[in-house]
């Protein structure tokens, strides 16, 4: 595996960084609760899984900040047998803190396309997509996740970033922050969405000239 040199890493970190950020909580978030959907343990479960060796080393380097080798053990543990969902989850964190955008998207690809019911990893993969500046493939994830999730409030707050901020389509992100507040007039988003929404309500084209400049 080639390393990227120290600049070119330096880069990435920076590029999108706020994107990057959002994406980073969301994964802090899911790896939280997804890990015991599916695959999660009891505690009267004291037999080692296959490969939990492996992902544990792999979590201990994610948590050093060392996130090639992370990546690596993590990949061992998933063809050792662990369960590939908590491991996909960290190991994509894990690339996206080592501001490795191309490697998370490729991971998260790889999952959803074996686990397409797996559809909050879907809403993962569009925020990559969206923090790499990809608004074309963030869109279409997103429109074909809320065709069948209209209830994720979270991914019409993307769908609204997206149009706004890389598409251009002011109206598609007024409809979609709407959506997004209609869903989760508390959420962690609705100060944003709603302070936007008031300014393109009473300076559209304003709102339309600094979406443009994004």
């Amino acid at each position: 595996m080639n390393r990227l040199s120290a600049g070119s890493r330096k880069r990435q970190v920076r590029f999108r960084a706020a994107e990057l950020g959002w994406v980073g909580l969301l994964l802090a978030a899911l790896s939280g609760c997804g890990a015991t959907q599916h695959e999660g343990t009891t505690a009267a479960h004291t037999e080692a899984r296959p490969g939990e060796e492996l992902a544990q080393k792999g979590a201990a380097l994610a948590a050093q900040g060392d996130d090639f080798g992370a990546e690596q053990y993590l990949e061992s543990a998933i063809k050792a047998g662990y369960p590939e969902g908590p491991a996909t989850r960290l190991m994509v964190s894990s690339c996206i803190g080592g501001g490795r955008l191309e490697r998370a998207r490729t991971h998260a690809q790889h999952y959803v396309e074996r686990h397409p019911d797996d559809w909050i990893f879907h809403h993962v993969l569009a925020s990559i997509y969206f923090a790499e500046g990809q608004g074309v493939f963030a869109r279409e994830v997103l429109t074909l996740l809320l065709a069948e999730h209209p209830e994720h409030a979270p991914s019409y707050f993307l769908l609204g970033l997206v149009l706004r901020d890389q598409m251009g389509d002011m109206e598609g992100a007024r409809h979609a922050f709407e959506q997004y507040l209609a869903l989760a007039p508390a959420g962690d988003h609705q100060e944003e969405a709603r302070a936007w929404l008031r300014r393109s309500r009473a300076f559209p084209a304003v709102a339309e000239s600094k979406a443009k400049r994004r």
